[in-house]
């Protein structure tokens, strides 16, 4: 009688441990989208970062053929991707894309470090108040994941992003 009590227990607490493994895995897989490391919402980040005011001009949405104009690069037609721009009293714009694959989100990495260098020469001479704001661009990269912001409250702008990208 006494082994028998032993085995229910042993099999309770087996049992009890594989339903906390199972519920931990569980958690596991719903917090990775809030890590920006599965599947990001770029559209709801999009929004969070307008809503929080970060920037300081107005903003415009744009598409995919200016986004390729602006960077020097060609997006795949399976990108996708979240585009603002400033009406160019400011440097203030916001790019976020979700790329074909990596080598693509690494391309579009570099031309975004291009674009930057490439504002604050054009900016030094006509708003040179806007090069500080480019000098704190956050230019971030997950897996294939790009964000690309310069805006006025960068400290503001990047604690969001961090928060969707990881």
């Amino acid at each position: 009688m006494i082994m028998m009590k032993k085995k229910w227990a042993a099999l309770s607490l087996a049992v009890a441990l594989l339903a906390c493994v199972l519920m931990l895995a569980g958690c596991a897989a719903q917090d990775a989208p809030a890590s920006g490391k599965a599947d990001a919402d770029l559209s709801a980040l999009a929004s969070e970062l307008m809503d929080k005011g970060v920037f300081t001009d107005e903003m415009t949405q744009t598409d995919a053929d200016i986004v390729n104009d602006l960077y020097g690069v060609t997006l795949s037609s399976s990108a996708e991707l979240w585009a603002y721009v400033s009406t160019g009293a400011t440097a203030e714009e916001l790019v976020l894309l979700q790329a074909a694959d990596e080598d693509e989100a690494q391309a579009f990495e570099e031309a975004a470090k291009d674009r930057i260098e490439e504002q604050k020469e054009s900016f030094r001479d006509y708003v040179p108040a806007e090069v500080k704001t480019l000098e704190e661009a956050i230019i971030s990269r997950s897996g294939k994941y790009v964000a690309v912001c310069v805006a006025h409250d960068a400290s503001a702008a990047g604690k969001v992003i961090g928060a969707y990208l990881g």
